[in-house]
């Protein structure tokens, strides 16, 4: 859970301003308003139901909802940063969404949180004794309480019973020491014949690893006796588990990878409770993983909560809002929590689907009484209901960060634990002394309420989502001056709320007058949820269809009429780094390649057979070797038919897909495995000199230099090399391009629906907004102006081959096209042929023939499927059918959907 935001030009405006007085914030009828800040993934969950019912009980007040996903970083990675990311985010709201990623003891001895133990002294009402009681204690320290907790998970150890039976090893237990971790971790390690790891036995993130020292030594890392509490690190009891521990980790037993991934391979992890209603296992190879808890006897409470700034003018009403929202089932059913903090909440009904359970309308929580994650062995619930009672604060690990920090000292430069530990409890003191300067030179000021518009006789407010991992948006600005511009000369559209989540169509239409999608949601959309978009535009003389570039109106026009508007277009556009170009003398495609180009330049820039793969792909799925293979002049599966044409068996197409396989197992094209039972994004490789990315200005993953660089833009990472774009190669009779389309959309439900349309019009005229390649021709010359060059030329080089009669066009692994379960399928049969042919050494051609009798029969099977209706099938069920058409066509696939009936 990794939230990012630096606001620099909102922290400087506080620093300029931070010693006048604000203005009290008030709403248009005179109520105190009260700012909170949650993420993303609550936004759903403090709904417009949940706001107005605190309302109503307290007339006085009224309640704006921000989204903040705030990361504010840690100590021992800079503790200037820390404070500075800390200020911005308490500034941003009276009441703050807090969790480990963002409350830090330097923030609170910095000043930038509201103590609320005088609140909560001096409420009668509240019951402290209704938390559980390690939770309670988790946001308290330094005779402060910082927070009230709402939910929390847990941290435990999770284990595959299967693995330590396989070697005749004892499960682990609560009386574990580190040498019984050390030596099943060792035991359960997968070694190659010469001796390298190739499975780590143990699975943990640096946060967890605090936890299993907590629990190992008894004691937190600081001293209790001084107040506040300054760190203890330099501990003998520690210095040896820590030394223990490094040789681990040097030996490669263990592994930072976590969460699903690890539950697929890895046979011991520990971390939060999720991972126990997983079953890892490919295919039908799936097993149960079983809990325990920590070494050392211990759990950990890693809650969330709410927070109050000391920043707000209102503190009282702020705690009341905090209160409430603690005692609410919904907001204590979050995403992350496996319990609610108040054990009055334990098993209480909630309209929440978004928790734990998952069952909107019943219990939701383990626990004592509780009723969710019923997939849960009774054995495993017992773990969970004893982490829950008897588990360790989350206050119990400050300072942990800097014990993790000095095992990466030990790893990086060689020093020993009491070297290590000297050193960061040091360099924690003088953080800390930071801090208690920051809190005299750097107040926080909490950002004025955005005014609320008053509309006028005639005038609407239109409500607008916009799909975005990321809140606020990096291009915040932009988009509230294209909005201030929008209104300014609308003749009625004098207000527009931007809703910024991570939603679906058919719930932003639920809610919004109109939204965005960053992906093409028309063919599975409920079409009964949107307008159809045709009047709109056969009378707007600015739309000419003429105009929108490729096929890009067929992938938004469904039952012959037209859903979506189109803003942007999403290319799987390459990459590549100039500087090795320039550096083995290969041309570089700056005006496109064709597949001979692209095989020369690889095998030029790998000249050792030892060096990396060249080219690799960030992509999901294998659609990158589709197009390679277009270029050679093949096409297994032509998705210009429906459905689509499978042909695995002529000789041009397995002639084409040997090539392309060819340079694969000859270490030219770093290769994954495809066929498995999940959508996983291919690994990022750090020594690639060419890969291919989605361009899409909402991605929420980096592009090459890390973060959310401009389109086209070339970056850096760590030295000079710059990458810049390209086309994938072409061939003499066939090319390949991908692309999805990013969409906008009239709700059914929308009062407005023309004010609706006039300004998704306006939006598709700013691409810049976007910052993505624009849908019409018209608008391609504009974009050196507002992007950048490379991406310009790009994007020219993009259109004039799409407009080439000899290129296909394959659907996008983000879009609707692959997204079907018999895409996938097909692309499964194929892609198990490719695996085994690079992976193996296969039979290529026999392979292909087995995958070609299996989708053929699996074809002939999902032709007899009706078409999906959302107003009256439950789409898992709907999807059931083809599980079972894939298993009558292949008994191999059997797990692939579940079991597929």
């Amino acid at each position: 859970m990794q939230r990012r935001s630096l606001l620099f030009l909102t922290t400087l405006l506080m620093l300029i301003v931070g010693i006048v007085p604000m203005a009290a914030a008030q709403a248009q009828d005179g109520r105190t308003v009260i700012q909170l800040s949650v993420p993303q993934f609550m936004k759903q969950i403090i709904s417009d139901q949940l706001i107005s019912d605190f309302e109503a009980a307290n007339p006085t007040i009224k309640v704006n909802v921000l989204t903040n996903d705030s990361n504010t970083g840690s100590a021992a990675s800079g503790v200037d940063a820390l404070l500075t990311a800390s200020q911005t985010y308490a500034s941003t709201a009276d009441v703050l969404f807090i969790d480990n990623s963002n409350l830090s003891v330097q923030a609170t001895r910095a000043g930038y949180y509201l103590d609320m133990s005088p609140l909560t002294n001096s409420d009668t009402a509240l019951n402290a004794e209704d938390f559980i009681p390690g939770v309670w204690q988790s946001f308290q320290w330094d005779n402060g309480i910082w927070a009230l907790p709402v939910s929390t998970d847990i941290i435990i150890l999770t284990y595959n019973p299967a693995a330590f039976d396989a070697i005749g090893l004892a499960y682990p237990n609560e009386r574990w020491t580190i040498d019984d971790l050390d030596n099943a971790a060792r035991k359960l390690a997968v070694v190659d014949a010469s001796g390298a790891v190739t499975t780590a036995g143990l699975s943990i993130s640096n946060f967890n690893v605090q936890w299993l020292f907590r629990s190992l030594l008894g004691k937190g890392f600081y001293d209790a006796s001084t107040t506040p509490n300054a760190p203890l690190l330099n501990d003998p009891n520690l210095q040896t588990l820590m030394t223990t521990w490094s040789t681990l980790v040097a030996d490669g037993m263990v592994s930072s990878q976590g969460g699903f991934a690890a539950a697929d391979t890895i046979p011991m992890q520990i971390g939060g409770s999720r991972t126990l209603g997983r079953r890892p296992g490919r295919d039908q190879n799936q097993v149960t993983l079983s809990a325990s808890l920590l070494p050392g006897g211990g759990a950990g409470l890693n809650p969330q909560g709410f927070a109050i700034s000391s920043g707000t003018q209102f503190p009282e009403q702020s705690y009341a809002l905090v209160k409430y929202l603690t005692s609410s089932p919904d907001v204590a059913s979050n995403f992350f929590g496996i319990s609610p903090a108040r054990q009055s909440l334990v098993g209480a009904s909630t309209s929440n689907n978004n928790g734990p359970g998952g069952n909107g309308g019943g219990p939701v929580f383990v626990g004592p009484g509780g009723g969710g994650l019923n997939n849960l062995s009774e054995e495993n619930k017992a773990v969970v209901t004893q982490a829950l009672a008897s588990g360790i604060p989350l206050s119990e690990v400050r300072f942990g960060d800097y014990v993790t920090a000095a095992l990466s000292k030990m790893s990086s430069d060689g020093s020993d634990a009491q070297t290590a530990l000297q050193t960061e409890e040091a360099q924690a003191v003088a953080d800390l002394q930071s801090a208690d300067t920051a809190k005299t030179n750097n107040p926080v000021v909490l950002a004025t309420p955005v005014p609320e518009v008053v509309l006028q006789a005639g005038e609407v407010s239109l409500k607008f989502g916009l799909n975005s991992f990321v809140a606020p948006l990096p291009n915040q600005d932009k988009w509230n001056q294209l909005v201030a511009d929008f209104t300014a000369n609308d003749p009625q559209v004098k207000d527009i709320k931007l809703d910024v989540e991570a939603r679906g169509g058919n719930e932003f239409a639920a809610t919004d007058d109109c939204f965005y999608l960053p992906y093409n949601n028309v063919p599975g959309i409920d079409l009964s949820t949107v307008i159809n978009l045709d009047p709109f535009i056969d009378s707007d003389s600015t739309f000419d269809k003429n105009d929108v570039i490729g096929n890009t109106l067929s992938l938004i026009t469904r039952d012959s009429k037209i859903w979506a508007y189109p803003l942007a277009l999403q290319p799987v556009a390459l990459e590549y780094n100039s500087d090795t170009f320039a550096k083995y003398n290969v041309p570089a495609p700056e005006s496109g390649w064709n597949i001979n180009n692209f095989a020369d330049a690889l095998k030029s820039i790998k000249l050792d057979p030892s060096d990396a793969a060249p080219f690799a792909s960030r992509e999901p799925g294998g659609t990158y070797l589709l197009m390679l293979i277009a270029a050679y002049g093949g096409l297994p599966i032509d998705y210009r038919t429906d459905p689509p044409t499978v042909d695995f068996t002529s000789q041009t197409n397995i002639d084409a897909i040997r090539q392309v396989l060819d340079l694969a197992k000859n270490g030219y094209l770093k290769y994954d495995q495809l066929a498995r039972n999940t959508f996983t994004f291919n690994g990022d490789t750090a020594a690639e000199t060419i890969y291919d990315t989605t361009l899409n200005g909402f991605s929420f993953r980096g592009r090459r230099g890390g973060g959310q660089a401009t389109v086209g833009q070339a970056t850096t990472s760590g030295t000079t090399t710059a990458y810049k774009l390209t086309t994938y190669p072409t061939g003499t009779d066939l090319s390949a391009v991908s692309y999805d389309v990013t969409t906008a959309y009239i709700s059914a439900t929308s009062q407005n629906p023309e004010g609706c349309y006039r300004w998704i019009s306006y939006l598709s005229k700013h691409p810049e907004v976007l910052n993505a390649m624009p849908a019409f021709h018209s608008q391609l010359a504009d974009v050196a102006t507002v992007q950048s060059a490379n991406a310009a030329n790009y994007y020219n080089l993009l259109d004039n081959l799409i407009q080439q009669p000899s290129t296909v066009v394959f659907p996008s692994q983000t879009g609707g096209g692959f997204n079907s379960p018999a895409n996938f399928l097909l692309q499964y049969w194929m892609n198990r042929a490719f695996d085994n042919y690079v992976l193996n050494d296969g039979n290529l051609e026999q392979d292909l023939a087995d995958a070609q009798t299996y989708s053929t029969a699996f074809q002939e099977c999902v032709a007899n499927i009706p078409p999906f209706d959302p107003a009256t099938q439950d789409r898992r069920q709907f999807f059931t059918q083809y599980g079972q058409c894939a298993q009558k066509a292949d008994p191999t696939i059997s797990g692939l959907f579940g079991g597929g009936g």
